[in-house]
């Protein structure tokens, strides 16, 4: 593993995805390398999609669920996959339905496909739980209620 990290570091990314390879999958990683590797190559589709099966894995088997279906959700949406999108911050939220992130980010998917009720009230209670600590996630709740009011 400090193997792969290093290589991710040194911008070594056929020796760092051979590397991981040889961790073995009873170590709680995927997380970890699936963050590390789009950090480290955020172009390469390679990496793109080691990152991807790495998010995936991470879903069915981190110790940190929450953010493992968080993650996923992120991958989806650069794909413009709404559903999965969706279903997959609906899933973060039902492991951690006090984290204001996967309400803020499902406000937005739904804001984004017109349904603007929903979008409202997950905005709201994103707002609610982040208690003023990020300004931008109340003004998405502004947003998003002033144009449900413009229909």
């Amino acid at each position: 593993l400090a193997q792969t990290h290093n290589a991710l570091a040194a911008g070594r990314l056929r020796v760092a995805l051979e590397n991981y390879r040889l961790v073995p999958r009873a170590l709680d990683t995927s997380l970890w390398y699936s963050r590390a590797l789009l950090a480290a190559a955020p172009q390469n589709p390679e990496a793109w999609r080691e990152a991807f099966l790495a998010a995936q894995r991470a879903a069915a088997t981190s110790g940190e669920r929450p953010n493992a279906w968080y993650n996923l959700a992120a991958f989806y949406a650069t794909q413009n996959d709404f559903p999965n999108t969706e279903r997959c911050l609906r899933v973060a939220i039902a492991w951690a339905p006090r984290w204001y992130k996967p309400r803020w980010m499902l406000a937005q998917v739904l804001e984004q496909a017109g349904r603007l009720e929903e979008a409202e009230a997950e905005a709201r209670r994103a707002a609610e739980l982040n208690n003023g600590h990020h300004p931008e996630v109340a003004q998405t709740w502004v947003r998003i209620r002033a144009r449900r009011q413009q229909k």
